[in-house]
């Protein structure tokens, strides 16, 4: 269940203009919580190949994206793109799933994921899983002895 201003959102009554919003979610690990913030389209498309029966299936075409198809992540379940709060959803534990802003465009959706991090200073504190903030700052390079402490 996401809750967005103490209300559930759902595909149904996410806004139509909406591109993604920016979320954090939170668990109880190992008796200690949890955080992690991220962002996710609605509607992302993904490609992944053909198995050799889809493929036949197809009409014969020189089209570039012949040998692939487009699908879409479930709105309801994703549980963030870090891998323990993946464990954690699979292993049972609760995670409390909060919409922080919904976007209406990509660039706006990047930039507020980012404006989101730095300011809850998500690599400086342990209690929040972010590694790096887009791939340019990362938690060990910046907090080495959080790093190891991690570990």
């Amino acid at each position: 269940m996401w809750l967005y201003n103490n209300e559930e959102v759902t595909k149904e009554n996410f806004p139509k203009d909406g591109y993604g919003f920016i979320y954090m979610m939170g668990a109880i690990i190992d008796g200690e919580k949890k955080f992690y913030i991220g962002k996710f389209q609605v509607n992302p498309e993904r490609k992944v190949k053909l198995n050799k029966t889809e493929m036949a299936a197809r009409p014969s075409t020189r089209h570039k994206d012949w040998k692939t198809k487009t699908i879409f992540q479930p709105f309801d379940k994703y549980y963030s793109s870090n891998d323990t709060l993946i464990q954690a959803h699979e292993d049972g534990i609760e995670i409390k799933r909060i919409i922080l802003h919904i976007c209406k465009s990509k660039r706006e959706l990047t930039f507020e994921e980012i404006r989101h991090m730095f300011k809850a200073d998500v690599l400086s504190k342990p209690e929040f899983l972010n590694d790096n903030i887009l791939g340019k700052f990362y938690r060990g390079q910046l907090y080495p002895e959080l790093e190891t402490k991690k570990q």
